[in-house]
């Protein structure tokens, strides 16, 4: 035969041989995989986790967005007849005022989202503490919240952590201070807007935590609790207050002080 010919002739040779010892694996790996015995039993559970792992990666953010458009407070009109006390899980925040929700979700939107943002492992940290989430239950609102978090320092410096007072006093930031990063999705004065969608449609214009009630007083202790960070809180506070009021008011205010 031609040196052509040897050559196909070998290739289908080392062919046959390929399949043959794949199938012959194949078998023994069937085998083994069907006899009971630990390397069995880690096969299979390996097997089937990157399975269901691969599952869940892939389908990840379609089923979180899928459960974060659903309000969990009991709206009839909307057709939310369930309500945050019928949850079969306990969400902290779910019964407590729209400020407190709103203000939470816009500080890990701008502040804790990814690795890279400045209070991303505060927040971490924060929320697995448990003196802190023990605060949030008997809580109303970020500013009762950190007169509770005060009122437990005052007694233990070391409870609840670094973390957790950080964390809320950012949050409280975000809820009254306008002038911060949107900051106009929140308080007043002046309208409300929705930019990054953490409000309901029907209360997209809502000024949230104008109803939040701080004073002049409390905006000061919250300042020297909270450091730096917390600049300017006081004169926030004060125009929030002197906002509604009439232009007559406010004149008479100025001049007096």
């Amino acid at each position: 035969p031609s040196s052509s010919a040897r050559s196909q002739s070998a290739m289908a040779e080392g062919k046959k041989s390929f399949l043959s010892r794949t199938s012959a694996s194949a078998k023994k790996a069937v085998t083994a995989g069907l006899t009971p015995s630990l390397v069995s039993y880690f096969f299979w559970i390996g097997g089937f986790s990157a399975i269901f792992g691969g599952w869940a990666g892939v389908s990840y953010m379609s089923v979180n967005q899928f459960l974060c458009n659903i309000p969990g407070q009991y709206n009839e009109t909307q057709g939310n007849t369930v309500g945050c006390d019928n949850c079969s899980d306990n969400i902290m925040l779910c019964p407590m005022d729209n400020c407190w929700r709103y203000a939470f979700n816009l500080t890990w939107q701008l502040d804790a989202k990814t690795a890279n943002d400045d209070y991303f492992g505060v927040f971490q940290e924060a929320v697995l503490d448990k003196e802190c989430n023990s605060l949030v239950t008997s809580s109303t609102d970020p500013a009762t919240m950190l007169s509770a978090i005060m009122t437990r320092r005052a007694i233990d410096a070391t409870k609840p952590t670094d973390a957790c007072v950080t964390w809320s006093c950012q949050v409280l930031v975000r809820a009254v201070m306008r002038s911060k990063d949107s900051g106009s999705i929140l308080t007043g004065p002046g309208t409300c807007t929705n930019e990054l969608d953490i409000k309901y449609p029907w209360e997209a214009t809502e000024c949230s935590c104008d109803s939040m009630d701080i004073t002049i007083q409390q905006a000061q202790d919250f300042l020297n609790f909270c450091g730096a960070m917390a600049s300017g809180l006081d004169a926030a506070v004060y125009e929030r207050i002197m906002g509604p009021k009439s232009a007559c008011f406010q004149a008479s205010v100025d001049a007096a002080s």
